[in-house]
């Protein structure tokens, strides 16, 4: 044996490092850097198990909120604005805005269905046949003129009104649950 004791691995990392302090000040920060990032990420994990256990703020009540709701709602008072300000035989703004309207509520419905929850599946169905029946008589009126052509309003009163409450509701039931969160990325 000699007279010198063994260096460990550290030992001669550090004395490495020691006559290159900018190699050394890098590793550092790169340590920092990667701490900090495993600490943010695991705060993050943390505050989204306390918003989905305690809260209840799940990703799958974001994404009806946020995919399926909010964007029906939209339509919903969007037709309902233009309906409102419908006095008369008025072609931009029955195809422009309550058909535009009415086909992307439909396509809401149909696309993002998997996220109505199961209360609202008449509701959902009811809607869906309301704007089936009006997209048919559009195209009868408006595109072929194969029924009363000189009309002045595009109409078959069958829109379900509670359907739309209990939709709104269950918006307005989210929002409260969401609190300030409910915002749509």
């Amino acid at each position: 044996m000699s007279g010198t004791p063994e260096q460990t691995l550290y030992d001669r990392l550090v004395r490495r490092l020691q006559n290159r302090p900018i190699i050394a000040a890098g590793l550092i920060l790169f340590a920092v850097l990667v701490g900090i990032g495993i600490l943010t990420g695991s705060i993050q994990n943390i505050w989204l198990a306390f918003e989905s256990s305690v809260l209840g703020r799940t990703p799958g009540l974001r994404a009806e909120y946020c995919d399926i709701l909010r964007p029906l709602v939209l339509q919903l008072d969007r037709t309902k604005a233009a309906f409102n300000r419908w006095n008369g035989k008025d072609l931009s703004l029955e195809s422009e805005t309550i058909r535009d309207g009415n086909l992307k509520a439909r396509a809401l419905l149909e696309e993002n269905g998997k996220l109505v929850p199961d209360a609202l599946r008449e509701d959902q169905k009811k809607l869906m046949l309301h704007y089936d029946r009006w997209l048919e008589e559009y195209d009868r009126v408006r595109v072929k003129r194969t029924s009363n052509p000189d009309q002045p309003f595009v109409f078959v009163y069958s829109f379900p009104s509670e359907s739309e409450k209990r939709f709104r509701s269950r918006m307005a039931q989210i929002e409260a649950q969401l609190g300030s969160e409910a915002r749509c990325k």
